[in-house]
């Protein structure tokens, strides 16, 4: 076992793991307690920070759910410290609310409670004259840190966010900081905020089914209840216990520390030691324990809340530290993986099923095994076929792996892919921050994550036949969800309050911490010459090296979409199960593909006809024989089609009952009018009449378009130009490609109010356009980036601090210029609010005042310009997607890295200038907006006073 030289560190607590320094990974523990991983990766150009705390919702009290929900909710409100500008005048009402709270939550007298909640509106409102509850997330945004948030599981809670190497010391500063004397402030507009978070989710479709699956799958254990709580206790919020909750589980024994990226442990570890060590080392808590389900026999279940049907049988599986889980997800993989070889994966391939999938689920305490199926659809009679057939098909691939009837070739194959898989994610930072997180809770020994690649390997028939044996066995939970209206949730009506104050000024600490120097880095771009080589006439070849690993991914990306071929729209999902025309059935061809170690997909867009290829490199040549065979001859399945088309006919069925769907037509609607995509498109009699034949055409026409091919691997450009150029189905005499275009929007001549009327939704959507100027990313770029970030980026922006942070309005808010796809074209305007219905009108009236009047935020341009200065220096895209991403940046005009004529623009920015972009591109234009929503709960006759109201029905926007 090596050790690393950081145990000589007098103030860590060091372990050493095997293989760790070749990983880049290195792992010590303070004195404290805190765990600390440091993953060095120099092909980064930022950093990624995660904090995990090993407690989630199955720690939650049982009489008080959502602690951990709440807890991570308030967790960016600062401190005594840090969001106070008088912290001897706050924090006296600050320990009043704490004790209003719980007075109230003890209170059983409606009429007292809501005269205690207004006392505690009444002191928020007074205590938000000396705190700014928005300073932390401000910032963590001074210092470049992007994609701030956080979330929780039921096993952990995460807090994360990305930021630029050299500011390590100020993440770091102020992320211990956020640790020590957490303050709660504002936590009754946050209570609103998780409130109008339960509402949104009520409004969701597959929320039903979740609850329907996991209410019966957990059934008995902590895992079944929800994350955001029960309703009686998120109605009756104690602040003082989950000011306990903090205590007794955010101690640094139970905490991890992940920092990911261009960064070296020998620096970072005494930065961490430093701020860190300032939290006081305290013991562990002691977890509660529970029984788990017991599976006897078959137990059968069914629910009317699906929108198609599902079967799913499910069967105990092992928590996430057990040793045989790489074995369970092998044999989950034999059943089901991207290659597609799989025994279930077969069954949809063959058009026995429209779906299937196979799930390895595991936690921290438990585990299961899901198998799921969805039937498939007889276009003939217009129905799904029997769940007691989806059944027999999930036990009679289960039989198979269990009886050990599978041939070692599929094995090896199945474990390459999985490694392939594995090696693909790691390139990401978020995921491997997440499967450390994920590795500390669980206990799991770190060389299981790091030595993946051996232990799948290693996994032999005798492992995979006895896990399977053990496991799949006839104690299982059969649920049938059955197409069906679910029942409305409770939904929280929030009561009136007062809007909180956002003071001038800042904190001390805020003062203080803007003296934390950064160490000055040189910016580096990458290679603006692409130099692509011509391949036939159109074409061209793109080539980046990849130096990270043997994978290979290659991207064909034809210049036509559905706009221009709507029928794309069936022909292109029938390609990723298709076989080759007289020699190849479709599982066959996966299988094939398989062999070769390589996957391939097919999508389609408005403007583009995408075919992915990935896979190892020694075989890209033999791939891409086999890949070009399907594009030149496919086989389209009948059986798929009329999945398809049975697919098409529910969504256009659930398309009128699912909320998003018709806030998203209203959308298109209020656009484009009638070349809206829910009016303009293929219509269900149309979708009957298509035939194998005529797919197959569209299909083939499409790959006669002109075509950018992107290659990422290992071979030299000479190497790679020689397979490619012989073995694509490129064809001489391409159709020039006329993408992208931008779909013409309506003129609009006045203030609209588009209301469509959904007496089902549980939260109303607003949405806002305004019809702008032309656009030239070479002219603007920079400040309409610096309008969008100032307006609605982070939680200190215009929108979410006056809609979310002040008046709980929304849990998701937004509003930004979007650009033409075409220099010169017009760019548009989009805003939205997802709102309590009887808030409605407040909210369109809040909207459309900061959005006419632009307000200026002290303060708030110095951080957007700080924010883009740092990202433009530290951000460019991943070596899988520079290629592509520098093609588009020429298209838009560029001919060198943005960053060299843009960074000089965000020094010269002002908010004077911002305002110019506001007022050419929003200011003094006519504003539609539109909204859906219950009706009863909604004051249409107020919505007049906002411009011209059009009501409309539901065929007027879907047909």
């Amino acid at each position: 076992m090596k050790r690393s030289l950081l145990l000589f560190l007098p103030f860590l607590v060091c372990i050493a793991v095997s293989g760790l320094s070749a990983q880049g990974l290195k792992t010590a523990k303070l004195k404290n307690g805190l765990s600390v991983f440091v993953w060095e990766d120099s092909t980064m150009t930022r950093t990624f920070g995660m904090l995990a705390v090993n407690a989630g919702s199955i720690d939650d009290p049982e009489e008080y759910t959502g602690m951990a929900h709440y807890l991570e909710h308030v967790m960016f409100k600062g401190t005594d410290r840090i969001s106070t500008l008088d912290w001897e005048k706050e924090g006296p009402l600050y320990e009043r609310i704490v004790a209003l709270y719980d007075k109230m939550a003890d209170e059983p007298d409606p009429a007292k409670k809501t005269e205690i909640n207004r006392e505690i509106n009444r002191l928020t409102v007074e205590a938000s004259h000396y705190g700014k509850s928005n300073e932390f997330s401000s910032l963590v945004e001074s210092f470049g840190g992007a994609e701030l948030n956080a979330a929780t599981s039921y096993d952990y809670t995460v807090y994360h966010n990305s930021f630029p190497t050299a500011e390590l010391e100020k993440w770091l500063e102020i992320y211990s900081a956020r640790l020590i004397n957490p303050v709660f402030r504002a936590f009754q507009s946050e209570l609103e905020t998780v409130y109008e978070e339960y509402n949104r989710a009520a409004n969701n479709p597959s929320r039903q089914e979740a609850r329907f699956l996991t209410d019966n799958i957990f059934a008995g254990t902590p895992y079944a209840r929800d994350i955001l709580g029960k309703a009686e206790h998120l109605k009756n919020p104690r602040l003082g216990k989950v000011t306990e909750f903090y205590n007794r589980w955010y101690v640094p024994e139970n905490m991890a520390l992940i920092l990911v990226g261009n960064i070296r442990a020998s620096e970072a570890l005494p930065l961490v030691n430093r701020k860190f060590s300032r939290l006081a080392a305290k013991p562990s808590p002691v977890r509660a324990t529970f029984a788990d389900t017991e599976f006897r026999g078959k137990r059968k279940v069914t629910g009317k809340v699906g929108q198609l049907p599902v079967t799913a049988v499910v069967f105990k599986g092992v928590p996430g530290s057990h040793p045989d889980r790489p074995v369970l997800d092998l044999c989950m993989g034999l059943l089901d993986n991207s290659t597609g070889s799989g025994a279930l994966n077969r069954l949809a391939t063959d058009g026995d099923l429209l779906g299937a999938n196979a799930e390895s689920a595991t936690f921290k305490n438990i585990g299961r095994i899901i198998l799921t199926g969805v039937p498939s659809y007889d276009a003939a009679q217009r129905r799904f076929l029997s769940s007691s057939s989806v059944e027999k098909m999930l036990l009679g691939a289960v039989e198979k792996l269990k009886k050990g009837d599978i041939d070692e070739a599929s094995v090896a194959a199945v474990k390459t892919e999985m490694c392939k898989t594995h090696d693909l994610r790691m390139e990401g930072e978020t995921f491997r921050a997440s499967r450390l997180a994920d590795a500390f809770v669980s206990g799991m020994d770190m060389s299981r994550l790091l030595d993946y690649t051996e232990i799948v390997q290693a996994i032999t028939m005798d492992d995979i036949r006895r896990v399977a044996r053990e496991f799949l066995t006839d104690d299982y939970l059969l649920l049938n969800i059955e197409q069906g209206k679910a029942k409305k949730e409770e939904r929280f009506k929030k009561p009136d309050m007062q809007p909180i104050t956002s003071p001038e000024g800042r904190s001390r600490y805020a003062e203080w911490f803007e003296t934390i120097p950064s160490k000055p880095v040189a910016a580096t771009y990458p290679d603006f010459d692409l130099k692509p080589r011509k391949v036939n006439d159109l074409s061209k070849l793109y080539h980046t090296k990849n130096t990270e690993n043997g994978i290979f991914s290659l991207t064909l990306k034809y210049g036509v979409g559905t706009r221009d071929m709507p029928k794309l729209r069936l022909a292109v999902p029938l390609m990723n199960n298709a076989g080759v025309m007289a020699q190849l059935k479709p599982h066959e061809f996966k299988e094939a593909l398989g062999a070769y170690n390589a996957t391939a997909s097919y999508s389609v867009d408005d403007d583009y006809l995408y075919i992915r290829l990935t896979g190892i490199d020694v075989h890209l040549r033999e791939a891409c024989i086999l890949l070009t065979r399907q594009i030149l001859m496919p086989a389209l399945d009948e059986k798929q089609l009329n999945g398809l088309v049975g697919g098409a006919a529910q969504s256009r069925y659930l398309e009128k009952r699912n909320a998003e769907a018709i806030s998203d037509a209203l959308l298109e609607y209020a656009l484009y009018r009638d070349k809206s995509d829910y009016i303009d498109r293929l219509s269900m009699s149309e979708i009957n009449d298509i035939s194998i034949s005529n797919l197959t055409g569209e299909f083939q026409k499409a790959t006669t378009y002109a075509a950018e091919i992107f290659y990422v691997g290992t071979l030299s450009f000479d190497e790679a130009y020689d397979i490619l150029s012989v073995n694509l189905p490129l064809k001489a005499g391409e159709i020039p490609s006329a993408s992208p275009k931008d779909k013409p929007r309506v003129s609009v001549a006045e203030n609209t109010v588009y209301f469509l009327p959904n007496p089902d939704a549980e939260q109303t959507h607003i949405h806002f356009f305004v019809e702008s100027e032309p656009y030239s990313a070479l002219d603007n770029e920079v400040e309409v980036q610096a309008f969008n970030r100032y307006f609605t980026g982070g939680f200190g922006s215009v929108a979410m601090n006056e809609i979310r942070e002040k008046r709980s309005l929304a849990y998701s808010t937004y509003g930004h210029i979007r650009r033409p796809l075409n220099p010169g074209n017009r760019a548009h305007f989009i805003g939205f609010v997802g709102t309590q219905a009887d808030k409605t009108v407040e909210a369109v009236e809040l909207y459309l005042k900061i959005l006419s009047e632009f307000p200026e935020y002290v303060g708030r341009t110095e951080i957007v310009k700080r924010f883009l200065t740092e990202s433009y220096n530290t951000s460019r895209p991943s070596f899988r997607t520079e290629a592509s991403t520098i093609a588009e940046y020429l298209r838009q005009g560029y001919n060198a890295y943005p960053a060299l004529s843009n960074l000089p623009k965000i020094a010269a920015l002002s908010f004077d200038k911002l305002r110019e972009i506001h007022r050419k591109y929003i200011a003094g234009k006519p504003v539609t907006v539109a909204i859906t929503g219950n009706p009863k709960d909604i004051d249409l006759n107020a919505l007049a006073r906002f411009g011209k109201v059009e009501r409309l029905s539901m065929d007027k926007v879907i047909r």
